[in-house]
Protein backbone atom coordinates (compact mmCIF):
# COMPACT_ATOMS: atom_id res chain seq x y z
CA UNK A 1 0.00 0.00 0.00
CA UNK A 2 2.66 2.43 1.48
CA UNK A 3 4.83 1.23 -2.30
CA UNK A 4 2.01 1.74 -4.82
CA UNK A 5 1.60 5.57 -3.71
CA UNK A 6 5.05 5.86 -4.86
CA UNK A 7 4.32 4.33 -8.02
CA UNK A 8 1.03 5.57 -9.09
CA UNK A 9 -0.76 5.34 -11.21
CA UNK A 10 -0.64 1.61 -9.96
CA UNK A 11 -0.25 0.15 -13.39
CA UNK A 12 3.09 -1.62 -13.80
CA UNK A 13 5.49 -1.03 -17.46
CA UNK A 14 5.47 1.90 -19.25
CA UNK A 15 2.50 4.03 -17.56
CA UNK A 16 4.24 3.21 -13.94
CA UNK A 17 5.76 6.19 -12.36
CA UNK A 18 9.61 5.57 -11.85
CA UNK A 19 11.36 5.37 -8.74
CA UNK A 20 15.16 5.79 -7.28
CA UNK A 21 16.18 3.87 -4.37
CA UNK A 22 19.11 4.95 -1.92
CA UNK A 23 19.21 2.26 0.84
CA UNK A 24 21.48 0.68 3.33
CA UNK A 25 19.43 -2.76 3.54
CA UNK A 26 20.56 -5.70 1.84
CA UNK A 27 18.11 -6.16 -1.07
CA UNK A 28 20.61 -6.54 -3.88
CA UNK A 29 22.34 -10.05 -4.50
CA UNK A 30 20.97 -10.34 -0.73
CA UNK A 31 21.76 -14.56 -1.35
CA UNK A 32 24.86 -14.47 -0.62
CA UNK A 33 27.83 -12.21 0.07
CA UNK A 34 30.59 -14.37 -1.59
CA UNK A 35 31.47 -12.01 -4.80
CA UNK A 36 31.66 -15.23 -6.43
CA UNK A 37 28.26 -16.34 -6.54
CA UNK A 38 26.96 -12.78 -6.83
CA UNK A 39 29.15 -13.10 -10.61
CA UNK A 40 27.62 -17.09 -11.22
CA UNK A 41 24.05 -16.07 -10.82
CA UNK A 42 24.00 -17.70 -7.32
CA UNK A 43 22.93 -15.02 -5.30
CA UNK A 44 19.26 -13.56 -5.47
CA UNK A 45 17.62 -10.26 -4.57
CA UNK A 46 15.94 -9.80 -1.41
CA UNK A 47 12.03 -10.60 -2.44
CA UNK A 48 11.37 -6.79 -1.18
CA UNK A 49 12.97 -5.53 -4.02
CA UNK A 50 11.41 -8.10 -6.38
CA UNK A 51 7.92 -7.52 -5.26
CA UNK A 52 8.53 -3.54 -5.89
CA UNK A 53 10.22 -4.08 -9.26
CA UNK A 54 6.94 -5.42 -10.18
CA UNK A 55 4.68 -2.12 -9.92
CA UNK A 56 7.31 -0.24 -12.15
CA UNK A 57 11.27 0.79 -13.28
CA UNK A 58 12.96 1.38 -10.18
CA UNK A 59 17.10 2.47 -9.73
CA UNK A 60 18.99 1.94 -6.81
CA UNK A 61 21.59 4.39 -6.58
CA UNK A 62 24.82 5.56 -3.80
CA UNK A 63 24.03 8.97 -3.81
CA UNK A 64 21.22 11.00 -4.73
CA UNK A 65 22.93 14.23 -5.05
CA UNK A 66 23.54 13.80 -8.70
CA UNK A 67 20.27 12.57 -9.40
CA UNK A 68 17.55 15.27 -11.21
CA UNK A 69 15.25 16.94 -9.06
CA UNK A 70 11.39 16.63 -10.06
CA UNK A 71 12.06 14.32 -12.57
CA UNK A 72 8.77 12.49 -12.15
CA UNK A 73 10.51 10.01 -9.87
CA UNK A 74 9.80 9.09 -7.04
CA UNK A 75 13.07 9.11 -4.20
CA UNK A 76 13.00 6.06 -1.78
CA UNK A 77 15.11 6.17 1.21
CA UNK A 78 14.74 2.96 2.49
CA UNK A 79 16.53 2.66 6.10
CA UNK A 80 19.93 4.23 4.50
CA UNK A 81 23.54 4.25 5.53
CA UNK A 82 24.21 8.01 6.59
CA UNK A 83 23.73 10.39 3.85
CA UNK A 84 26.27 13.17 2.92
CA UNK A 85 24.90 16.71 3.76
CA UNK A 86 24.72 16.77 -0.28
CA UNK A 87 22.55 14.20 -0.32
CA UNK A 88 19.90 15.50 2.46
CA UNK A 89 20.13 18.91 0.77
CA UNK A 90 19.02 17.30 -2.89
CA UNK A 91 16.20 15.20 -1.00
CA UNK A 92 14.95 18.25 0.75
CA UNK A 93 15.56 20.42 -2.83
CA UNK A 94 13.57 17.29 -4.81
CA UNK A 95 10.56 17.49 -2.43
CA UNK A 96 10.49 21.10 -2.17
CA UNK A 97 10.59 21.78 -5.32
CA UNK A 98 7.47 19.41 -6.55
CA UNK A 99 8.87 16.23 -5.92
CA UNK A 100 7.81 12.89 -4.19
CA UNK A 101 9.51 10.95 -1.26
CA UNK A 102 9.03 7.89 0.72
CA UNK A 103 10.93 7.50 3.41
CA UNK A 104 11.35 4.36 5.91
CA UNK A 105 13.49 5.49 8.60
CA UNK A 106 13.66 2.80 11.40
CA UNK A 107 14.21 3.79 14.48
CA UNK A 108 15.35 -0.19 15.70
CA UNK A 109 15.80 -2.52 12.53
CA UNK A 110 15.68 -6.41 12.88
CA UNK A 111 17.40 -7.12 9.69
CA UNK A 112 19.78 -9.70 10.07
CA UNK A 113 23.57 -8.42 9.67
CA UNK A 114 24.87 -10.03 6.73
CA UNK A 115 28.53 -9.11 8.07
CA UNK A 116 30.41 -9.14 11.53
CA UNK A 117 29.30 -7.02 14.39
CA UNK A 118 30.23 -3.52 14.41
CA UNK A 119 30.81 -4.03 10.05
CA UNK A 120 29.68 -0.67 8.17
CA UNK A 121 28.17 -2.58 5.58
CA UNK A 122 25.70 -4.22 7.60
CA UNK A 123 22.33 -2.56 7.80
CA UNK A 124 22.30 0.70 10.50
CA UNK A 125 20.78 -0.47 13.75
CA UNK A 126 18.17 2.58 13.98
CA UNK A 127 17.39 5.74 11.37
CA UNK A 128 20.51 7.84 10.36
CA UNK A 129 18.12 10.65 9.12
CA UNK A 130 17.81 12.55 12.08
CA UNK A 131 19.32 16.36 10.37
CA UNK A 132 16.77 15.92 7.44
CA UNK A 133 13.90 15.16 10.20
CA UNK A 134 15.28 17.84 11.93
CA UNK A 135 15.12 20.55 9.10
CA UNK A 136 11.34 19.40 8.41
CA UNK A 137 10.22 19.76 11.90
CA UNK A 138 10.31 15.83 12.52
CA UNK A 139 10.87 13.84 15.35
CA UNK A 140 11.18 9.86 15.48
CA UNK A 141 10.73 8.45 18.85
CA UNK A 142 13.14 5.32 19.67
CA UNK A 143 11.31 2.72 20.77
CA UNK A 144 10.41 2.10 24.00
CA UNK A 145 12.07 -0.82 26.16
CA UNK A 146 9.59 -3.62 25.58
CA UNK A 147 7.83 -2.85 22.75
CA UNK A 148 9.81 -4.12 19.76
CA UNK A 149 7.50 -6.77 18.85
CA UNK A 150 5.18 -7.05 15.61
CA UNK A 151 1.96 -4.80 15.54
CA UNK A 152 -0.65 -3.96 12.35
CA UNK A 153 -1.76 -0.48 12.42
CA UNK A 154 -5.22 1.01 10.85
CA UNK A 155 -4.78 2.95 7.80
CA UNK A 156 -7.82 4.75 6.05
CA UNK A 157 -8.09 1.71 3.68
CA UNK A 158 -5.91 -0.94 4.77
CA UNK A 159 -3.99 -2.39 7.40
CA UNK A 160 0.29 -2.49 7.76
CA UNK A 161 2.44 -4.77 9.41
CA UNK A 162 5.32 -2.81 11.71
CA UNK A 163 7.95 -4.55 13.59
CA UNK A 164 9.86 -2.44 15.83
CA UNK A 165 8.33 0.49 14.66
CA UNK A 166 9.20 3.99 16.12
CA UNK A 167 6.30 6.47 16.15
CA UNK A 168 6.83 9.95 15.39
CA UNK A 169 6.32 12.64 18.06
CA UNK A 170 6.47 15.70 16.67
CA UNK A 171 5.65 17.27 13.18
CA UNK A 172 4.56 20.17 11.39
CA UNK A 173 1.29 21.29 10.64
CA UNK A 174 1.83 20.70 6.53
CA UNK A 175 2.08 16.76 8.43
CA UNK A 176 -1.02 14.50 9.22
CA UNK A 177 0.09 11.11 11.52
CA UNK A 178 -1.77 7.88 9.93
CA UNK A 179 -1.88 4.25 11.97
CA UNK A 180 -1.28 5.96 15.07
CA UNK A 181 1.55 8.28 14.28
CA UNK A 182 3.92 5.66 13.31
CA UNK A 183 3.60 7.33 9.68
CA UNK A 184 3.27 10.25 8.43
CA UNK A 185 1.66 11.97 5.23
CA UNK A 186 3.36 15.76 4.68
CA UNK A 187 3.22 18.52 2.22
CA UNK A 188 6.79 20.33 2.45
CA UNK A 189 6.86 23.31 -0.11
CA UNK A 190 5.51 22.12 -3.38
CA UNK A 191 6.15 18.33 -2.60
CA UNK A 192 5.34 15.65 -0.77
CA UNK A 193 6.65 12.86 1.20
CA UNK A 194 5.38 9.85 3.09
CA UNK A 195 7.44 8.91 6.42
CA UNK A 196 7.42 5.19 7.91
CA UNK A 197 8.98 4.65 11.05
CA UNK A 198 9.89 1.24 10.47
CA UNK A 199 11.44 -0.46 7.69
CA UNK A 200 11.29 -4.34 8.69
Amino acid sequence: LILSWAYAPQVAGLQARPAVMVTGLPLRWSGSVDFADILSGQSSDDVFLTEIERLGPISLVDSLAEQPRNSGATWVLAHPLALTPQDMAAVDQHVRGGGRALIFADALSSWPAAHGFGDPRNAPITSLLTPLLDHWGVELAAVPHGEGGERWVRLPDAGLRLHSAGRFTRWPKGCAALGDAYILRCQIGQGQAVLVGDAD
